[in-house]
């Protein structure tokens, strides 16, 4: 996934950079090419430093924690109906 978010990030840069030197020819640069170009180069440094396997590694294991704890409320609210049922309470 990690290539594919760079490769997004240096397509998208070098778009903005073509339709910057096409707008700058005609002398009319939109004001936001600079807004944009600083959210892409933000976006790349980000895929570049901190979208890394150690990083991916730490986030799938607290989303497989997440699984383990979202089943082990199935089981115990499967032994709570269990046990009522053997107690003969209703609820």
């Amino acid at each position: 996934m990690r290539p594919v978010g760079l490769a997004i990030s240096i397509l998208s840069l070098v778009a903005l950079a073509l339709v910057t030197w096409v707008e700058a020819r005609a002398d009319a640069v939109p004001w936001f090419a600079n807004l944009t170009a600083i959210a892409i180069v933000a976006l790349l440094l980000t895929w570049l430093v901190r979208i890394t396997p150690s990083w991916v590694k730490i986030v799938a294991d607290a989303y497989a924690y997440a699984l383990r704890l979202l089943a082990s409320t199935d089981e115990l609210e499967g032994a709570q109906s269990a046990r009522r049922d053997l107690s003969g309470e209703k609820g």
